[in-house]
């Protein structure tokens, strides 16, 4: 096998390029610098030259913009899409990551759900995604991700955030943290995804997640406990929830535990110590 990963030295991206690595397929990932996959003509050309079987898109200006609703967001989106979808040739599978923000409420989610994104981000992944799938079927598998963390997540992000203010034994304000959260390790998204990449039969849209949405105040305070923290540093409650910030985003595994046999392990236990945060 050989495949192109886009956005292949973002989080994702680094574990995905691992994983297939490691399991013997040869990986194409051009930096931006040599490959702006936004220009239709520069895409069009690298992909002809090609010889692969499966593209991963991972690449988006939302990953890490502050702004939701910067409208560069969806343009980006959009010509990345439109660039892709119009050169892969018919026999390369395409695997789209999207995401749970999709979906625009809180519940426990499932494919078959209507979605109704709530900001630009969410807004410029459903409509790339239909983009995209819109080849012809089985060509494109369009996973809506859920909430990746684990080993070189950026450290302004919710879990690193909490772990290095516990570290330092500085207080950290925090919402109320009742939101419950389907938190799967990027390792385990990327084992999803290399899987679905050469599936012979795959979904069109499928969830990557665990199944099981954990409380987050209850992962805080099992982080606080493994490091041996004072949990009175957890500052719940001392800002408010974000404006889009939902409930509960649990992930609907049955179509993902039917394509593969297995579904990504809830390795956060806020009963014990968190597993597998670095």
């Amino acid at each position: 096998m050989k495949a192109i990963i886009t956005g292949a030295g973002g989080f994702l991206g680094r574990a995905l390029v691992a994983r297939l690595r490691a399991s013997g397929c040869a990986v194409l990932a051009p930096p931006r610098a040599e490959l702006d996959w936004r220009d239709a003509a520069a895409v069009g050309r690298f992909l002809a030259a090609s010889d692969v079987t499966t593209l991963y898109h991972l690449a988006s200006s939302g990953v890490g913009n502050t702004n939701a609703d910067d409208p560069a967001i969806l343009a980006d989106e959009l010509a990345m899409a439109y660039a892709i979808g119009a050169a892969a040739p018919a026999g390369m599978r395409i695997v789209y990551a999207g995401s749970m923000a999709e979906y625009g409420r809180a519940g426990r989610l499932a494919e078959t759900d209507d979605v109704a994104p709530r900001n630009g981000y969410a807004r410029a992944k459903v409509e790339a995604g239909r983009i995209l799938s819109g080849r012809s079927p089985g060509a494109t598998v369009h996973a809506r991700l859920f909430g990746l963390y684990g080993p070189g997540e950026a450290a302004g992000r919710l879990l690193p955030a909490i772990s290095a203010a516990l570290r330092e034994s500085r207080p950290i304000a925090l919402s109320d943290g009742l939101q419950r959260r389907d938190f799967v390790h990027v390792e385990d998204a990327a084992h999803a995804l290399a899987e679905l990449g050469p599936l012979p039969h795959p979904p069109a849209t499928v969830n990557v997640g665990t199944g099981i949405a954990l409380e987050v105040r209850a992962v805080a305070l099992a982080l606080a406990r493994g490091l041996g923290a004072d949990p009175a540093l957890l500052q719940f409650g001392a800002r408010a929830r974000s404006p889009h910030d939902q409930d509960v985003l649990e992930a609907d595994t049955a179509l993902l535990a039917e394509s593969l046999g297995w579904v990504p392990p809830q390795r956060l236990d806020p009963a014990a110590a968190l597993q597998g945060e670095g």
